[in-house]
């Protein structure tokens, strides 16, 4: 085989791996698309929309501010138990943005998911191996990781934190079972959550204001 014929069939198959991943990426942001599209309608169809207004979200935040130094760490520990459990973490992250602003929920938010990628990682490493073996050792996502680990050691883990192709949940536990180094994996797993915090936080207040807009259209 000539170095042609082998230079296209590289390429070929890097086409051939690229296709199904960009027809996932495609797939996600459609079904995102839909999930806000059906949630502001069940929003008005309830009328639970007029909670999101001005005067409620300050009295919330007032309510909040109540709880003093110990507001930021509750909400923290949230994030971090939301985390470890998989339950869906941008809403409070949105929610976050809307009661302390821009600057401190990404550092909350950051801290929080930091924290629960954290213990997760633990809990698929030391405390609960044998368990998270059995669910994920033959599981699809794992045996990519764990590959790409070996071959590409944190570039791997950039990646996948970066594009998000997998879930962020089941990543950490993932990487608990991989041969990654815990330092390495806590300070890429941080720096590489900001870009996607960032822009979550910062779209919590505009949804706030399009909210607004919307109300003061249909009143």
């Amino acid at each position: 085989m000539s170095k042609y014929d082998t230079s296209n069939t590289n390429r070929s198959n890097c086409q051939d791996t690229y296709r199904p991943n960009l027809r996932k990426m495609i797939i996600r942001i459609i079904i995102v698309l839909a999930v806000i599209i059906l949630t502001i309608y069940l929003l008005y169809r309830f009328d639970i929309i007029k909670y999101f207004s001005t005067n409620n979200i300050n009295g919330l935040k007032r309510w909040v501010n109540e709880f003093g130094i110990m507001a930021p760490i509750i909400y923290i520990a949230m994030i971090a138990f939301a985390a470890v459990f998989f339950l869906p973490g941008i809403p409070l992250t949105i929610i976050g943005a809307i009661i302390f602003g821009p600057l401190q929920a990404i550092i909350y938010v950051s801290t929080g998911t930091t924290l629960g990628a954290v213990l997760s990682f633990l809990i698929a490493r030391y405390t609960a191996r044998s368990f998270i073996e059995q669910m994920l050792g033959q599981n699809e996502i794992f045996q990519k990781i764990d590959e790409g680990v070996k071959e590409k050691g944190w570039k791997m883990l950039v990646i996948t934190r970066l594009i998000p192709l997998f879930p962020y949940n089941v990543q950490n536990y993932v990487y608990g079972l991989t041969g990654i180094d815990f330092l390495t994996y806590v300070f890429f797993t941080w720096l590489c959550m900001l870009p996607s915090i960032t822009i979550y936080v910062l779209t919590g207040g505009v949804v706030l204001k399009i909210f607004d807009k919307i109300q003061m259209y249909f009143q």
